[in-house]
């Protein structure tokens, strides 16, 4: 098995070569004996090194197998010796009667696999080497520190007729760092447009080339990460995880689906192109677990919070605007479209202090059930006591709202809708509660999820509402 090891990544989505011993000294010279050989694993470039500002490299494990078809088209199975472990430069021995039978077909060089597999065989043709029956599993093990064990096919070619082969990689890897309170079971990745990403294939490679490869017919277009037992989400520090693939284009982005060991299930996906190429890895941008997939999340805060906005049907949509009191959208919010104005007199309408769980509450009217528009103090609740964190949720900007209990809501950053048209980036929210200093009776109060402030504004203003309940 290989380990992929980390010490620190940026923020953005960035590709790193997989490396092999970076800054690792190589293995002591060592003289080689009949039917054994060293491996070595190969080094990411330099241009692509500074994108993640540290190492990254991969390290024979024990019990790590390869195969070897050493100028001929039989394979023998070759095991890491138990002192080569955590080393990315390797002795290999042959095990004795483990191999697969060829036609007795000779080739110039030699070529070997990994891992490990008797289905794999090789043919010559012209000048490229096909070797066939290599997998991209469809279902990989966790591992903490790297892809799963026999995940990763690599290849190696030999013009020098010694001991020692160095191993390219085919395929990359889509890195994911997830925060949260959950156990994940499963995490499953799929092109938008349906690209192949796992299954079996054929890897090609010529002299001082590097190695390519194609899928083959009946390949499924999800790969999944299998977590036996649940991984444990940290609060504070991402978890990360790694899905092996053949080198794709994702023209159109692709979707993450993560399965927690409670049932719920969310999804993390992207339009964008983001290509996986060989030997890389795509660093996505950390994120949070998505809030309680029910309207009703527990933050730990003095009433339960809406997991979106009203008229909305998931975290990420912005839902309806509505003028404060009122409880139907409209497409122009003015002092003309206002029901609580007159506009012949100017007389603004009393409606009440607070109007949570009244006629004039849409959440209320609309959602039942005790649902109801937050009131000043409970909006400065959550300001006060919620920690916030700027992020990108299923490609929408806006915050995650982490209450005291570790439990959290993602808020989008939604425009507001006046006379003039929309505005206020940082995302203005209605509260139940009337502005009892404005003594004309225009404004009432709202909150800003972006600077976290309470203020007040016109009635008339469009702006989206963040339901609570008891």
């Amino acid at each position: 098995m290989k380990k992929l090891f980390y010490k620190a990544f940026g923020s953005i989505i960035a590709s790193a070569a997989l490396a092999a011993g970076c800054n690792k000294p190589e293995v002591e010279q060592i003289d080689i004996q009949p039917n054994a050989l060293i491996a070595s694993l190969e080094s990411f470039s330099s241009e692509t090194k500074t994108s993640i500002q540290d190492n990254v490299h991969i390290v024979w494990s024990t019990g790590d197998r390869i195969m070897v078809f050493d100028q001929k088209d039989s394979g023998q199975a070759y095991l890491l010796e138990e002192d080569s472990a955590g080393t990315s430069s390797g002795r290999f021995t042959i095990i004795q009667g483990a191999g697969t039978e060829g036609s007795g077909a000779i080739f110039t060089n030699t070529l070997a696999y990994y891992p490990y597999d008797e289905s794999v065989h090789v043919e010559k043709d012209g000048a490229k080497y096909l070797i066939h029956n290599i997998t991209f599993p469809h279902e990989q093990i966790y591992s903490e520190n790297g892809p799963a064990a026999g995940s990763f096919p690599m290849l190696s070619i030999n013009t020098e007729g010694n001991s020692a082969i160095t191993f390219k990689n085919i395929g990359g890897i889509v890195r994911i760092g997830i925060k949260g309170s959950k156990g994940i079971s499963r995490i499953t990745l799929t092109g938008n447009s349906k690209e192949i990403l796992s299954g079996s294939a054929t890897g090609i490679i010529t002299e001082g080339g590097k190695p390519s490869v194609r899928m083959d017919e009946g390949g499924r277009t999800d790969v999944s990460v299998i977590c036996e037992p649940a991984v444990q989400l940290d609060e504070e520090k991402e978890t990360y995880f790694h899905i092996s693939i053949p080198p794709s284009e994702f023209a159109h982005g692709f979707t993450i689906t993560i399965e927690c060991s409670d049932g719920e299930t969310f999804t993390k996906s992207t339009k964008k192109q983001n290509p996986v190429k060989r030997s890389s890895i795509l660093v996505m941008p950390s994120f949070r677990e998505m809030p309680t997939s029910g309207k009703c999340v527990d933050l730990g805060l003095s009433v339960k919070w809406a997991g979106w906005n009203i008229g909305a049907y998931s975290p990420e949509e912005d839902g309806n605007l509505y003028s404060w009191g009122e409880i139907e959208p409209k497409s122009t919010y003015s002092f003309d479209t206002y029901l609580y104005l007159n506009n012949r007199t100017g007389a603004w309408s009393y409606i009440g202090d607070d109007i949570s769980g009244t006629q004039y509450d849409v959440a209320n009217m609309k959602w039942g059930n005790g649902w109801r528009m937050p009131s000043m103090a409970e909006a400065e609740e959550l300001i006060a006591l919620c920690t916030k964190e700027q992020t990108r949720y299923n490609d929408i900007e806006g915050y995650f709202y982490i209450g005291p209990n570790g439990n959290s809501i993602f808020i989008p950053l939604v425009q507001c809708k006046n006379d003039s048209g929309y505005s206020g980036g940082n995302s203005y929210f209605w509260t139940s509660t009337y502005d009892r200093q404005d003594s004309n009776g225009q404004c009432a109060v709202y909150f800003s999820i972006g600077v976290g402030e309470i203020r007040s504004w016109y009635r008339t203003v469009g702006m989206p509402i963040r339901a609570v309940t008891d």
